[in-house]
């Protein structure tokens, strides 16, 4: 076992769609291997869509 947190897609909803805060990208950069990071690569996986608004992509922009 890696201590990686992984989301399957028996674990939730076929449907569910998230928005992520800018506190948990931080987060998931910051701790690989922590909860916040298996929201994005969920993502990745296509088992959650995320979604976002254009100002949280401009608080998204602010942080790089």
């Amino acid at each position: 076992m890696t201590g990686r947190i992984v989301i399957s897609r028996a674990d939730i909803n076929s449907d569910m769609r998230l928005v992520l805060d800018t506190d948990v990208i931080v987060a998931a950069l910051r701790s690989p291997s922590g909860a916040s990071s298996a929201l994005p690569l969920a993502a990745d996986d296509g088992i959650v869509q995320l979604l976002a608004t254009v100002p949280l992509f401009i608080e998204y922009e602010a942080m790089s």
